[in-house]
């Protein structure tokens, strides 16, 4: 199972490091730069509001489908064509709570327009992840990589060639943005149906209520956990952008810094993308997870703690090379939001093994304590502090997360990590806070520090025994 784990584990980021990132960094941070802070702000808030409520075109249809077909994959037709009409059933749910959402809010006119394609954005989006979640949980683990980035593979050939094609000067018009990734998603909708097809055997869409009443009655504890984190994920820039009067520019200014902590939050969603259907099918027949959680435990801990420090010791830095202004506006949000990817990256371990083990109760618990703990804290510290204060907030939050999650896990899952890996990540930690501080007091490049730094931070990370030789030959092996 471990060598499956970092097998596939490599695949997945082999292909969204090669596309996710470079889409993000160079596609849409060049089309905020042109369109400008106020308009992508405006953009950022409309879009996180459609994903606040893109759960309920799912109401936790894909977790339990991941987690059902990794335990009873003969089931998978017998799934699909209960819960792909439940699914289309859900889509007049979805509009009518956006629009209603959108009207409370304020918003009119354009605005309005904008959302609506935003809203299909999400119904195309949230029906690919749907059909991952039956790849996924068919162990499909190569398909899925595929599909995971041929969206943002379109986005990044088509949107770029734009971009490249048209002087700065001339602009960029936001809707050419949102086509773009209309027609990105149908074509990667398209592919990983016919994937599944192709594997599921014969589809015959049935409407099943008592069966549809089942299926809701078992998804809607994950349905209420995805929209709690959510929440707290994503309401920071609506808050933003409705609480201060210059809301719009201070919305775009976090989401400079959001967009770079969400190309990094990728990592982690793939770890729990592969994590679950592989946990699942330990805990339900009976073997020991540990290792393979302290074996992601090693590779998380290493990624997420570098990736931090890094960002934190050069924010204006990284900044600079993707966008052309607000710089040192948004290096303060930036860092927090950096420093909160580490426990986040945590909560993709320690969550996913809850919900792997069917600790529902509990998570919605920890999820329901968070979204309240992070809307309190944005009412009080946006006012005084605008994006900065937002950035905090997510930081407490995950902090919050992260420590509950990992003490719930020792106490009702019985996972302990493997002897000497909790001393050895603290001994890894010490060593990149002490090469960060080394950085402060040396006057060199930049680029020379942060060569410096990360060829400290590979090296000590086998030296510590967090990495180690054997996940390399591992990986050859299964590639040659």
């Amino acid at each position: 199972m471990q060598r499956t784990f970092l097998s596939n584990l490599s695949l997945l980021l082999l292909l969204n490091l090669m596309i996710k990132p470079a889409y993000l960094l160079f596609v849409e941070t060049e089309v905020q730069n042109r369109v400008g802070a106020e308009v992508f702000g405006n953009y950022a808030a409309l879009l996180n509001l459609s994903f606040l409520l893109n759960i309920f075109l799912d109401l936790g249809i894909n977790t339990f489908t991941s987690r059902s077909v990794a335990r009873q994959q003969h089931m998978v037709a017998s799934y699909f064509n209960s819960v792909a009409l439940l699914r289309l059933s859900l889509v007049a749910l979805y509009f009518v709570l956006l629009l209603g959402a959108a009207l409370i809010l304020q918003y009119e006119g354009g605005d309005l327009k904008l959302l609506a394609w935003l809203g299909l954005n999400q119904l195309l989006s949230a029906s690919i992840l749907y059909l991952r979640s039956n790849l996924s949980g068919m162990m499909l683990f190569s398909r899925d990589a595929v599909v995971s980035v041929l969206d943002r593979a379109i986005l990044l050939i088509g949107l770029g060639a734009v971009l490249f094609a048209s002087p700065a000067e001339e602009g960029f018009n936001i809707y050419w943005l949102v086509y773009g990734q209309t027609i990105a998603y149908a074509v990667g909708l398209v592919v990983a149906l016919i994937m599944v097809v192709q594997k599921a055997g014969k589809i015959q869409l049935r409407w099943k209520p008592r069966v549809n009443r089942v299926i809701l009655k078992e998804s809607l504890p994950y349905a209420l956990l995805v929209l709690l984190m959510m929440v707290y994920y994503k309401t920071d820039s609506v808050m933003l952008e409705r609480m201060l009067p210059d809301g719009d520019y201070h919305s775009g200014v976090y989401a400079m810094g959001y967009r770079l902590f969400e190309a990094s939050n990728m990592v982690g969603f793939l770890f729990a993308t592969l994590l679950l259907p592989l946990l699942s099918k330990q805990l339900k027949q009976k073997e020991d997870t540990s290792p393979l959680v302290s074996n992601a435990f090693r590779l998380i801990l290493v990624g997420g703690s570098v990736m931090s420090f890094t960002c934190a010791i050069w924010p204006t830095e990284i900044l600079s090379l993707v966008y052309d202004a607000e710089i040192e506006a948004a290096s303060g949000p930036f860092v927090l939001l950096m420093i909160a990817f580490f426990f986040m990256m945590m909560t993709y371990l320690w969550g996913t093994l809850l919900t792997a083990n069917g600790d529902m109760k509990a998570m919605n618990r920890i999820a329901g304590s968070a979204v309240i703990l992070n809307i309190v804290l944005n009412f009080i510290l946006i006012p005084e502090h605008t994006a900065t204060g937002s950035a905090l907030a997510s930081l407490a939050t995950q902090i919050l997360v992260a420590v509950v999650q990992i003490t719930l896990c020792y106490r009702l899952v019985k996972v302990k990590l493997q002897n000497g890996v909790f001393l050895r990540a603290l001994l890894f930690l010490g060593i990149l806070a002490t090469s960060a501080w080394v950085t402060t007091i040396i006057d060199l490049a930049w680029e020379l520090e942060l060569a410096g730094f990360l060829g400290v931070a590979v090296v000590s990370s086998f030296l510590t025994g967090l990495l180690r030789l054997v996940y390399v030959r591992s990986l050859l092996a299964d590639r040659m």
